[in-house]
């Protein structure tokens, strides 16, 4: 952890953002079929984490987690080999 960070406290959980057992299963047949590299899918969790960030009132129904994360690696390998306007601005 960087020195400069501060020391927020760690919130557990909510019941509703702990993953089911149905996504965790979608989650690793995608990455393991796709072969996504492992750079893409943090960039995607970076990205579902800033949108998080950015909108924390927004509550998702059942089911968007497969959509978020679709897009999400979707935006990720988009942006693995950058060209002018590919990828969206790291703000």
């Amino acid at each position: 952890m960087d020195s400069n960070s501060p020391n927020l406290p760690v919130q557990p959980l909510v019941h509703d953002a702990i993953p089911t057992t149905g996504f965790r299963k979608w989650v690793a047949t995608i990455l393991t079929t796709t072969q996504v590299a492992p750079n893409v899918i943090l960039l995607a969790l970076l990205f579902i984490y800033r949108l998080k960030l950015i909108n924390p009132s927004v509550k998702g129904k059942t089911g968007s987690e497969y959509r978020l994360l679709t897009v999400a690696l979707m935006l990720g390998n988009k942006c693995k080999y950058p060209r002018p306007n590919n990828c969206p601005s790291p703000r």
